[in-house]
């Protein structure tokens, strides 16, 4: 019975994740700063976006919903958590415990990231998609979306006038 449980589990997932690849394009996305022990290619090798943000019981407290992908062999940085955050794999990668150990992230599992904690996640082989939620100071949500967008755009320009920049 617990492994037919799993199956449709995973089944969920994998569905989850198919139906975010249609809309994947629609979406701002932008790329969090580097840190202590980041990868080397972690500015270029990583992206986050926002699904949706709740309104919380009080005014300046949402709930943001969002993504973060995560190309082969990324290590996110270490980070303190500022805000409470549930990181839900949609593939499989490695989360930091508190005990500072590498444990893996399966899918349909449910990581819980205590504000205050230090967090840490990185991928191997295969890329890494997360789906997360975290409660945050309130936001505007259009604003954050325009200067994101237009971040990207500033990079895309820079990259592509820059001599040195290579085609990947």
């Amino acid at each position: 019975m617990e492994l037919q449980a799993r199956r449709h589990r995973l089944t969920a997932y994998n569905q989850l994740a198919e139906h975010l690849g249609s809309i994947v394009d629609a979406l701002t996305w932008y790329r969090g700063g580097t840190g202590p022990f980041a990868s080397v290619n972690f500015d270029r090798n990583h992206a986050h976006t926002i699904l949706a943000c709740a309104p919380g019981e009080h005014p300046e407290i949402n709930t943001v919903f969002g993504l973060s992908i995560m190309a082969p062999y990324t290590r996110f940085p270490d980070q303190q958590q500022r805000h409470p955050r549930v990181m839900f794999p949609l593939s499989s990668g490695e989360f930091k415990s508190l005990s500072g150990e590498w444990m893996p992230a399966t899918i349909g599992s449910a990581i819980v990231c205590v504000a205050g904690r230090d967090f840490a996640m990185r991928c191997t082989s295969t890329p890494f998609l997360t789906l997360w939620c975290q409660k945050t100071a309130s936001i505007d949500l259009d604003g954050y979306a325009r200067a994101t967008a237009a971040e990207g755009i500033r990079r895309r320009r820079a990259r592509t006038l820059s001599p040195s920049a290579s085609v990947s």
